[in-house]
């Protein structure tokens, strides 16, 4: 997950990982609906700051940073009365492994790992902290910092996702409600570099050419992927790989039918990206963005312009 340095000390090497874990942007839990696309999420451990990582074994621990081990898929199957949403955890590096407890005994701890088969065993309950008081919370907020997160309830038991003194998870008793109760609590931050979600996606849909591209083909985005894969290609200037280097192409990019206005709007575009913008003019912040940087913003946020996707609120940024 992330590289270990032999003279890098272990406080140096946590430091390293929050460090990492904080640069994500927090996914608004709301967008995520039931029947809509899963969102890549990293799991920050609130207590300890790095996120939740699964070991070969599909055990868990605190040791994770950003890649393949520390990445979710959160898919939302349904919502509480309250609107809380529940949701199946899917990880990114075993595929087919969903987080659940090793067995459903109510009333004894038991670990959670990433062994499930995506059954009811495997639906989690994403309950807001200022739902109930939780003992989390509490430590946070003696320490000066935000309490903001959720706290996972196994659905078929009613027990509380908790991290133990050794770094590892299971799951606690439910208390009665007016008890401080012991769980950890989690802040989902998006991981746009693993987010499959434009599988689903219209604006990802038909077939295109790169502005930049001295061939006359046009290609779909499982070919603009594919590629980029395939070369290791790193988008100028900023370096972007994987699917968020896909989607930047993908946006300097136009349809076969195009008009001579739109190319060139996509050229102007495709100048553009080699700059920072801000994401408001208005906006008293003099910080700068990458287009990539304000797309992953965009899309864990829900932020599209009316009658907009999120490549074509980002592109108008960048355009005006």
């Amino acid at each position: 997950d992330f590289p270990l340095f032999p003279r890098q000390s272990a406080l140096k090497r946590v430091g390293l990982r929050q460090k990492a874990v904080s640069a994500l942007n927090a996914l608004y839990l709301p967008m995520l609906m039931p029947g809509g696309p899963a969102r890549a999420v990293v799991l920050e451990c609130r207590s300890v700051g790095v996120s939740m990582r699964v070991e070969p074994d599909g055990g868990l621990d605190t040791g994770g940073c950003v890649g393949h081990k520390a990445t979710w898929h959160a898919q939302c199957v349904a919502e509480t009365k309250e609107g809380n949403k529940v949701l199946v955890l899917s990880n990114g590096s075993l595929r087919g492994a969903f987080l659940a407890p090793d067995r459903v005994f109510p009333g004894v701890p038991v670990e959670v790992g990433a062994r499930g088969s995506g059954g009811l065993e495997c639906y989690f309950e994403a309950v807001p902290h200022w739902h109930r008081r939780f003992r989390c919370c509490g430590e946070l907020r003696r320490r000066g910092f935000s309490a903001y997160g959720v706290a996972l309830r196994h659905v078929q038991t009613g027990c509380f996702l908790e991290r133990t003194a050794a770094d590892r998870f299971r799951l606690t008793e439910p208390l009665p409600q007016e008890d401080e109760q012991s769980a950890e609590i989690f802040l989902f931050r998006y991981q746009p570099r693993f987010d499959e979600a434009w599988k689903t996606d219209g604006q990802y849909s038909g077939r295109r050419r790169w502005i930049c591209d001295r061939e006359q083909n046009f290609y779909a985005f499982e070919e603009f992927l594919e590629h980029v894969n395939a070369k290791s290609m790193k988008v100028r200037p900023f370096g972007e790989t994987g699917i968020i280097a896909a989607k930047i192409l993908w946006a300097a990019s136009f349809e076969e039918d195009a008009s001579d206005d739109t190319k060139a709007m996509v050229a102007r575009l495709a100048k553009a990206m080699h700059t920072k913008r801000p994401y408001s003019r208005s906006d008293s912040n003099s910080a700068t963005y990458s287009f990539s940087e304000m797309l992953a913003w965009v899309e864990s946020r829900c932020l599209c312009s009316e009658g907009m996707t999120e490549l074509e609120t980002v592109a108008r940024k960048f355009l005006s």
